[in-house]
């Protein structure tokens, strides 16, 4: 799949996830061609966003980010992105 084949609400979550970080807009871009569907797309990003979660201090001392976000900080924009990803999942049905 292609990121030209989401929603425009979907598609809004790669930008949305941008506006946090630019790695983190990459992963969400590129996780779009390991799906065969948007409802995949969308439970992929919740997974990935949950795992991000979890491992927040490895993510940002991987991506170089620990100086720009503390790890309370850069769980806040994880939780407002999951809002949003929910939000985008509960329109669907």
């Amino acid at each position: 799949m292609d990121t030209n084949d989401l929603s425009d609400q979907a598609y809004e979550l790669i930008w949305q996830a941008a506006k946090i970080d630019d790695t983190l807009k990459s992963i969400l871009g590129s996780t779009c061609s390991e799906c065969e569907n948007e409802d995949e797309y969308l439970k992929t990003v919740m997974e990935i966003i949950e795992e991000i979660e979890e491992e927040t201090n490895d993510y940002l001392e991987e991506w170089g980010l620990e100086e720009m976000f503390t790890v309370g900080q850069y769980r806040k924009h994880l939780k407002k992105l999951k809002l949003q990803v929910k939000e985008v999942i509960d329109a669907q049905r």
